[in-house]
């Protein structure tokens, strides 16, 4: 499921413009910021939730009942535990942050549906801001990289296993199928996300959700960032290149182990140039 930034739905919320789609029993959401940042949109309250984010633009501020303060600036990519301890948003004026957020129920997106839940329709001009080219992660995140056709770096957060993935020219042909469901954006280049019966092109900007049964390929190569659920690592056909992030010492296991395949194909070795990178969900 491939959704272009133009085909994105739009809500106001208190001067807050917020981009979204639901992507199966996750949402993506981008929202701007007006130069009231995030006074009286709801985010400047004390929250539990946990948030997976990017900040395409400006910088975020998080500010923890303990005496904790971030701050990510723009490319970064972040994660904020669950409470308590409770937290609290400040936005610089004007930025954009985007993320995915899973949903504990169906959400009616009818103009009536976002209407009581106190969003207003709206018909924005222009496209949203395209992702950054340049992502970096938060924190001290002990991260893998894997040099070869698919060079990657992940770090667990949460429940999800956070990735960047940067695909070299003619990468992906020889990392088989996958049996994990993942949502994400594409950075940088066109990455095609092949299924048994059609194929998805997604481009730079494009927002993605691959259930399982699919492979990604790059013919003149591209950069993604996507989220994998922890509790899904456990499925038996795995991409060797997730896989070896999904293995990677230093990065905590799925409940149970993930078993090795009586088979895994080696990646040849490519040369592209690798895009930059960094990334967060918008609290709700």
């Amino acid at each position: 499921m491939r959704v272009a930034p133009r085909e994105l739905q739009a809500v106001d919320r208190a001067g807050m413009l917020t981009r979204f789609s639901v992507l199966g029993p996750v949402a993506y959401v981008q929202a701007t910021f007006s130069a009231a940042g995030a006074v009286g949109t709801g985010l400047d309250e004390p929250c539990v939730v946990e948030h997976h984010g990017l900040v395409t633009r400006g910088a975020l501020t998080v500010d923890h009942e303990d005496g904790r303060t971030e701050t990510f600036d723009v490319g970064t990519a972040f994660y904020v535990p669950a409470g308590p301890p409770s937290h609290v948003f400040r936005v610089e004026p004007h930025s954009i942050i985007g993320g995915f957020a899973p949903l504990e129920a169906p959400v009616d997106t009818s103009a009536e549906g976002l209407a009581a839940l106190g969003f207003t329709p709206v018909e924005p001009s222009g496209p949203p801001a395209a992702p950054p080219r340049a992502v970096h992660l938060a924190g001290a995140v002990e991260p893998f990289r894997r040099r070869g056709a698919v060079d990657v770096e992940g770090s667990r957060m949460g429940d999800w296993i956070f990735m960047r993935s940067i695909f070299g020219p003619r990468s992906g042909y020889t990392s088989g199928w996958c049996d994990l469901p993942h949502w994400g954006v594409v950075l940088d280049g066109e990455i095609a996300i092949g299924y048994d019966d059609h194929t998805e092109l997604a481009a730079r900007g494009d927002v993605f959700y691959s259930p399982p049964g699919h492979r990604f390929v790059s013919a003149d190569g591209a950069t993604i960032v996507d989220y994998t659920p922890l509790r899904d690592l456990r499925a038996d056909r795995i991409s060797a290149w997730r896989r070896a992030v999904a293995t990677a010492g230093k990065l905590a296991p799925p409940p149970e182990p993930v078993s090795e395949p009586a088979r895994v194909q080696r990646l040849r070795r490519v040369s592209g140039t690798p895009g930059r990178l960094r990334w967060m969900p918008v609290p709700g």
